[in-house]
């Protein structure tokens, strides 16, 4: 971190991102690659092939670009290194990668039937009917951007957006997790994927608006009613449950499963040339909120990493954690200069960050050190990522469209 030199592109963000539909297609059409939403991750790559071009002015090497996000910038490096794997003819813009909390798999991953409908909806709103492909575009485009991001912003409307499965970040036409995402190595030299033990804090608030039933209705419309009971029992739940804390703290263990936990260990143990992190140390702080203290909460990682609260660890005598920061802060500035984070890690060893440092450990099961986590991730191992991406979605993505009917659209 000795290099003043910065560089800050800005991407799309929200509708100016993500909403498409087909009523686009008709501009591109005869272009070598067409646009089908996706557009802020293109401004991503196109960041990325910048720094290919230019690097070399500041000193770097174009053959040691590392990308790393955390949340939804590890949803962003996944669908980056998605659209470099899979499209083979273009020019590698990064050789590693860190997936930090939220790979793309089992993800919002969305059709161009879903985005249609979006589209429609929002043309509704406004008063649009023409049977006209151009007169919808432009009429589109006539809505000034705060009025567009107001009507696509409420969670009621449209919910969550998600990547749109177009040939190029999600490079197939209907989404299919398990071949997409699992087919061979990622194109890099080498990819690092983890979590965080307590990710399930970002659903504690989600989950309160669902019911039992929502989660039973996901489960049953891609398993056998007996199978979604099983799965259920394993967590101490029924149909009958009452929704109490205990069963929202379940809920979003749960949650934290198919959003995080499965995909995670997933993709690192079919990626060859990969290795997974886990992150077990707590948030110590007592003015922390209940859904932080005393977890390792979702971006507990990040207070590490970037070593922000070092000052505060140094004055309330938590030498542990300040340990464990310049640990992990080294750690993460070692791999982007091409070293190992951890000893044994280009052979696949994997590592859990806890308050008693770093420890590496050969087998990747025993990352976790939680039998009863592995014992779930097991169970979800058996369903399947690609079923386990589609009861998430319909689970958790749709919590809010009031739409009943449209709960359960992938």
């Amino acid at each position: 971190m000795t290099d003043p030199t910065r560089l800050v592109q800005c991407w799309r963000l929200g509708p100016f991102n993500f909403l498409y539909s087909t009523d686009l297609d008709q501009e591109y059409e005869g272009e070598k690659e067409p646009f089908r939403g996706n557009f802020g991750l293109h401004d991503q790559r196109l960041a990325l092939e910048w720094v290919q071009r230019n690097i070399q002015g500041f000193g770097g090497d174009p053959a040691r670009v590392t990308l790393s996000g955390q949340s939804s910038g590890a949803y962003s490096t996944h669908a980056q290194l998605s659209a470099q794997t899979f499209l083979s003819s273009r020019p590698m813009v990064f050789s590693r990668a860190i997936i930090q909390s939220g790979p793309l798999a089992a993800r919002h991953i969305w059709t161009k039937k879903r985005y249609d409908r979006v589209w429609g909806r929002v043309l509704a709103s406004i008063g649009v009917d023409s049977d006209s492909p151009a007169e919808r575009v432009q009429a589109m485009r006539n809505i000034p951007p705060q009025e567009l991001h107001r009507l696509t912003g409420g969670p009621a409307q449209v919910g969550t957006w998600g990547v749109h499965a177009d040939g190029v970040f999600v490079p197939v036409s209907t989404y299919h997790a398990d071949q997409t995402f699992k087919k061979g190595d990622p194109r890099a030299d080498f990819v690092t994927i983890g979590d965080c033990a307590d990710e399930r804090s970002v659903f504690i608030v989600r989950v309160t608006q669902r019911k039992m039933a929502h989660l039973i209705q996901a489960l049953e419309s891609e398993l056998s009613k007996e199978q979604a009971e099983e799965l259920l029992s394993m967590y101490g739940l029924s149909a009958d449950s009452m929704m109490d804390d205990k069963t929202i703290t379940i809920l979003s263990q749960i949650a934290q499963d198919l959003r995080y936990l499965n995909p995670t260990d997933e993709l690192a143990s079919c990626w060859s040339r990969a290795s997974r992190y886990h992150v077990s140390v707590t948030n110590p702080f007592e003015e922390a909120d209940s859904c932080h203290r005393g977890l390792a909460h979702h971006s507990i990682d990040l207070m590490l990493i970037f070593r922000n609260y070092n000052d505060a660890f140094a004055q309330r005598g938590l030498r542990r954690h300040l340990d464990l920061s310049d640990v992990m802060g080294r750690a993460w500035l070692d791999y982007f200069h091409g070293k190992e984070m951890w000893k044994g890690q280009a052979q696949g060893v994997s590592a859990n960050f806890g308050e008693e440092g770093i420890k590496r450990v050969e087998v990747r099961d025993d990352v976790r050190l939680d039998h009863e986590q592995a014992r779930r991730l097991a169970a979800w191992h058996e369903v399947g990522l690609y079923k386990v991406g589609r009861i998430a979605n319909k689970w958790i993505s749709e919590q809010n469209d009031r739409r009943p009917e449209e709960n359960f659209v992938f």
